[in-house]
């Protein structure tokens, strides 16, 4: 996480912390308190101060749908960034390719690709199978697709 003092802003007393888990504002001498993480600071106007935090996921498996491009990249990338093992999905096998190198030249994390189509319960299947024999395991799940058609969940069936 960076705290870093931004010229744009309207007041030179805004702080701005940074990280791969947001963006907070806060006014100068503020306390930032993260106990959860065990993160604790004080910030000042025109500072930049790297401060250690650790959201929990390395070594964590995460797969990632619709993560060839877009806001699907950006979170395999973060999570790759926190240290954990991502599988990536999509549809088109090449950017799913470029995709993968990519991550992993940026991370240095271990990077998987599957071509899958979540409409298709046979793809799903073997995606989560092949997550799990090359990961041992999954721990994240994140579904930025699409959603099913509108209605109740007792209306709405695998078909639809």
């Amino acid at each position: 996480m960076i705290v870093q003092h931004e010229e744009i802003l309207p007041s030179p007393e805004t702080i701005i912390l940074t990280g791969t888990s947001g963006v907070v504002e806060i006014r100068s001498g503020d306390a930032v308190c993260l106990p959860h993480r065990g993160v604790r600071a004080v910030v000042e106007p025109g500072i930049k101060e790297e401060i250690g935090l650790d959201l929990g996921l390395a070594g964590r498996v995460a797969l990632v749908a619709a993560s060839s491009k877009g806001l699907g990249r950006a979170l395999a990338n973060g999570l790759a960034a926190e240290g954990a093992k991502v599988m990536i999905i999509g549809r088109d096998e090449a950017s799913l390719k470029d995709t993968t190198g990519e991550i992993r030249e940026a991370t240095n994390a271990e990077v998987d690709h599957q071509r899958a189509d979540l409409t298709r319960a046979e793809d799903i299947r073997a995606l989560v199978e092949r997550t799990a024999e090359r990961f041992r395991g999954l721990d994240v799940l994140i579904i930025t697709v699409g959603g099913p058609p509108t209605g109740t969940f007792d209306a709405v069936w695998d078909e639809d």
